[in-house]
């Protein structure tokens, strides 16, 4: 389970720490600053090759942000999935799955 954990949150590591916010610690956001940057790596999420990613994969890797986050190695106490400070973030989310939806991927 380990491995799932590293390989779903990795493209949002990748994108938002290493690249656009390389002097954060994933581990260490609050949870503001957390739903700031999950609401931009939403809509930017995509494949190497610039092809977006199923809505299944979408829904996958904020579910193993999740488990990583709410995981005895990390700690925290609140989930990205439920908790209100997460909700524009998850509509950001639920409108990227519709705006694949309408380009008739799956």
């Amino acid at each position: 389970m380990k491995m799932s954990f590293k390989l779903m949150f990795y493209p949002f590591k990748l994108d938002c720490l290493q690249l656009r916010y390389p002097r954060e610690n994933l581990e260490s956001l609050t949870k503001e600053i957390l739903a700031e940057r999950l609401s931009k790596f939403y809509q930017k999420l995509k494949q190497e090759g610039g092809k977006d990613y199923s809505r299944s994969a979408h829904v996958a890797i904020r579910a193993g942000l999740n488990c990583y986050l709410t995981s005895d190695k990390v700690g925290k106490t609140f989930s990205i999935i439920a908790d209100p400070v997460f909700k524009t973030a998850n509509k950001s989310l639920n409108a990227k799955l519709k705006k694949i939806k309408e380009s008739g991927a799956s």
